[in-house]
Parts: C-alpha cells; sequence; structure tokens
C-alpha cells in the first residue's frame, strides 16, 4: 500500500524556491489541502495559494496555481528594468525578486543558472586574487633575500630563485582564475537577463533604454559586447 502511495506523490513547489513532495489532496479557492508523501497517515496540512506557484501531479502533468479573487496574483504584474528593478520605480528587494522568478518555471531554468554563476564568480574571484596577492608577496620576498645574498655573501641562494619561481607560478594562477570569474560573471549577467527577458514577455512589455553589458570568451581572449 506504501509502494502505491510513493508512486502516486505529487510535488508542490513554493513561490520561495523549496519543493515539497506530497499528495495533494484538495485545491481550493485560497488553498491547498494535501497530506506528506512520507506519512500517509498523517495529518492534513493546508497551505495558501498565494504561496504556491505550481504542482507537478504524479501522472506527469503541471497546473500553474491560480489565485482567488481576493488574492494577489501569481506573479506581480509588471515590467522589471534589466537591472531587476520595477519600470514604475516601485520598491522591490532582492528576495521578492527571486521569488518572482522562482514562481515561474519558464524563468525559475534562467534565475538559477545566474545564482550558480553568480556563485562560481564570486568563489573564483575571491581566491584567484588571493593567488595574486601571495604571489606578489613571494616574489618579491625571493627578490629582496636575492639582493640581500649579493650585497653580503656576493652570491646567490639557489633557494631564493625557487621561492620566486613558486610566486610566479602564483601570480599565473592567480591571473587565470581572476579571468575565469569574469567570464562567469558574464554568464551571469546573461543568465539574469534571460530571466528578465522571459517574465517582462510574458506581460507584453518594451524594454526600452536598457544597456547590456556581456562579457565572453572571443576568439583573441575575452571580449565584452555593448548592447543598447
Amino acid at each position: 500500500m506504501l509502494v502505491k502511495w510513493l508512486d502516486a506523490q505529487d510535488v508542490l513547489f513554493k513561490k520561495n524556491g523549496e519543493e515539497l513532495k506530497v499528495k495533494v489532496l484538495e485545491i481550493l479557492q485560497t488553498e491547498v489541502k494535501y497530506k506528506n508523501f512520507d506519512n500517509p497517515d498523517g495529518p492534513v496540512y493546508t497551505i495558501s495559494k498565494s504561496d504556491v506557484a505550481r504542482i507537478k501531479y504524479a501522472n506527469g502533468t503541471d497546473e500553474v496555481i491560480q489565485q482567488g479573487r481576493n488574492n494577489k496574483p501569481l506573479f506581480d504584474e509588471e515590467c522589471l528594468t534589466m537591472s531587476g528593478k520595477y519600470v514604475s520605480h516601485k520598491r522591490i528587494s532582492k528576495k521578492q525578486l527571486g521569488s518572482i522568478l522562482l514562481a515561474d518555471p519558464a524563468t525559475a531554468v534562467a534565475y538559477r543558472m545566474y545564482k550558480d554563476n553568480h556563485t562560481g564568480s564570486m568563489v573564483t574571484f575571491f581566491v584567484g586574487i588571493s593567488a595574486l596577492i601571495g604571489g606578489v608577496i613571494t616574489e618579491a620576498w625571493a627578490q629582496l633575500n636575492t639582493l640581500d645574498d649579493a650585497n653580503v655573501y656576493g652570491t646567490t641562494n639557489p633557494a631564493n630563485q625557487t621561492t620566486a619561481e613558486i610566486g610566479e607560478a602564483a601570480i599565473a594562477l592567480g591571473v587565470g582564475l581572476i579571468t575565469v570569474s569574469i567570464v562567469l560573471h558574464g554568464l551571469q549577467t546573461h543568465h539574469f537577463h534571460n530571466a528578465i527577458r522571459i517574465h517582462n514577455s510574458k506581460l507584453n512589455c518594451q524594454n526600452k533604454n536598457n544597456i547590456k553589458l556581456d562579457v565572453g570568451l572571443a576568439s583573441h581572449g575575452v571580449g565584452l559586447t555593448v548592447r543598447f
């Protein structure tokens, strides 16, 4: 009996990006009733439809949850600029923007790719900066020791040369990682703008006076593209 229940599980997608594995029992005008799929004999839970983006049923079909007349619309019916602000200049937080873009399956894919590239860009940038600074300090230290040895002993210590080479390698690694972070930053910008375009296209918005700056790999290095 439990196997049959698990096979019939539904997935409830909340607007904040959370996914719940459930068995939907009833969809009312303002709320959804369900049970947790791993506890079929447990209590019945109720969630407001205003917190639910969509439901994927066990048979594979998707249902976008529409709101009752007295609730707010599923998505904010307002156009967004490419910087993630409302065209009307109404205040919007990053959390609210993320909730709007994650609530729609079409924009959620692009927005999640933006978040992934943002994380990768930040990590590679800080590691690259650390390697670059460490390499510069290491090579400078080796050069100073080489000068001191030459002045005091009239010769150089091979260990200083090895230290200098380590510093040069760290500098090269740092520059490489920073370059990767720039490319990832360009990709995150691309995916973020793509999520905005999808959102606006559903509202028939006209993206005017928006300047787009993309960074990516060109045939001979890293290239910048500016679009109006």
